[in-house]
């Protein structure tokens, strides 16, 4: 089963980017934006206010148009209705539909736009926008730098991925583009660069080559010096020619990169036998654990890298958010406090203020969680207390308690990791099929999908408030 580690905060890690509204793009094609949406459905498909209805009456109007100016020009619309409700890959394919009826400028860049929006899911899209930039180029070179600049982050995942690949030279002018169409964003991605230096270092260390993992090491070091406190233990190391604590830690973030967890595992375990009071290791080891699902486990490393470094205040709000997960509110809000009172010791302004946007953000998500938890558990006593509750297996209120008790104290966690194919197999166990069997029959007894309802509520907030912290912090 194909699972994504929980994803932290680093110096040095390339930063989420910010989703680029083609409502503001300056080569927007699409007429009578803004409009109200009445029952004509041409009106309906050229409205922007409700991205719904436009995708559905222009694709009503694409079942029976037969003129290739029509075709076209419902394809854009529908288009730009995708890309708004950042459905990337459909808004792809009509632009694409359109371009080969008539190839325009617009077509091109609003093309480009949606494959850039794409770059964090793959980073192979970043190829595609700058082709994209280039045929808008070659039908208009008068398009100015300022039209080019959202493609600056294409520039940058380029550099980063030619840097992988060993060809420098070409990483460097990609990022020397980047940093030319949109310098406000340098310190960004300088990181983005440092982060593919360390990766590199990494894979080079692994085989072997400790002298070019050094060296990768000392340049991520000085294009983000402050990434300099977590990086030079590991270039000790790699000078010194052996794999120390430090060195294990970044294979082992290395191998959580590639979801290989086994392999992860291994090197936090042995970077905590070589130095048991680094506190690097633990919180590396608790999102592999987090990833494996063993929540308890996650949990004991979680506290006890807080325990040997309290300043670690993307310990205590990964802990926080671990705990919310599972409806343990209040332990979430009290290591949510901590790590505000952590953040509140820090000296630089810059980290700092980036710290409290994340806290702040993971505040309202679990505010947002604890209620609607509140009125779910509330709807479940209810029903409980009527005694009306047929397609349930038993009383519903106490299976939630069942399922969804306090978190076990670190002391619980049981002393034999499993291996990532236990966890595999646990998955797939008579545990895991149980309790899917259980919410299937309440959301059919619901009819409303009162529970769907609760978790997509869940998400939607905790997209907005992540997507929130990531145009503050990241950009």
């Amino acid at each position: 089963m194909r699972r994504r580690a929980a994803v932290r905060m680093g110096i040095g890690r390339p930063a989420r980017r910010a989703w680029t509204s083609i409502a503001l793009a300056s080569w927007m094609f699409v007429g009578g934006g803004g409009s109200p949406a009445f029952a004509d459905p041409d009106q309906d498909c050229r409205q922007t206010d409700d991205v719904d209805l436009a995708i559905n009456a222009c694709s009503d109007l694409l079942q029976a148009a037969t003129d290739n100016s029509q075709i076209r020009a419902y394809r854009i619309n529908r288009a730009t209705a995708y890309f708004n409700k950042r459905d990337f890959y459909h808004a792809v394919e009509d632009y694409t539909a359109a371009i080969a009826i008539e190839p325009s400028v617009d077509a091109y860049i609003n093309r480009g736009l949606a494959n850039e929006n794409q770059i964090q899911d793959n980073p192979a899209f970043a190829e595609s926008a700058i082709t994209d930039l280039g045929l808008a180029v070659g039908m208009n070179p008068n398009i100015t730098d300022a039209n080019k600049k959202p493609f600056a982050q294409a520039y940058a995942t380029r550099g980063a991925t030619a840097l992988g690949k060993g060809q420098d030279a070409e990483a460097q002018a990609a990022f020397n583009e980047a940093d030319r169409l949109d310098h406000d964003e340098a310190d960004r991605f300088k990181a983005q660069f440092a982060e593919a230096y360390s990766n590199r270092a990494w894979q080079r260390i692994a085989d072997g080559q400790y002298d070019q993992g050094a060296a990768d090491l000392k340049a991520a070091i000085d294009l983000v010096p402050v990434s300099g406190d977590q990086l030079r233990p590991s270039l000790a190391e790699a000078q010194a020619g052996s794999a120390g604590p430090y060195i294990e830690v970044g294979l082992a973030e290395r191998d959580v990169k590639n979801e290989n967890y086994d392999a992860a595992l291994a090197a936090y375990n042995e970077a905590i036998r070589l130095k048991p009071d680094l506190a690097a290791a633990y919180v590396g080891r608790a999102f592999v654990y987090w990833a494996l699902r063993d929540t308890a486990r996650a949990q004991s490393d979680f506290a006890q890298a807080v325990k040997l470094d309290p300043s670690r205040w993307d310990a205590f709000l990964s802990k926080s958010r671990l705990e919310a997960s599972v409806d343990a509110f209040d332990q979430a809000q009290a290591d949510l406090d901590l790590a505000t009172a952590a953040i509140d010791k820090m000296d630089d302004a810059k980290t700092k203020d980036y710290a409290q946007k994340q806290v702040d953000a993971q505040q309202k998500v679990l505010e947002f969680d604890k209620t609607m938890n509140g009125e779910w558990t509330s709807y479940l006593k209810e029903i409980q207390a009527d005694n009306n509750y047929p397609n349930w297996p038993s009383a519903p209120y106490d299976l939630y308690l069942s399922q969804h008790g306090e978190m076990p104290a670190p002391s619980a966690v049981p002393s034999e990791p499993k291996s990532q194919a236990a966890h595999e197999d646990q998955d797939s166990g008579p545990d895991s099929g149980t309790v899917a069997l259980l919410f299937s029959a309440l959301l059919a007894a619901l009819g409303i999908c009162w529970g769907a309802f609760v978790l997509d509520q869940r998400r939607r907030a905790r997209r907005a408030a992540e997507s929130e912290a990531g145009d503050q912090g990241d950009w």
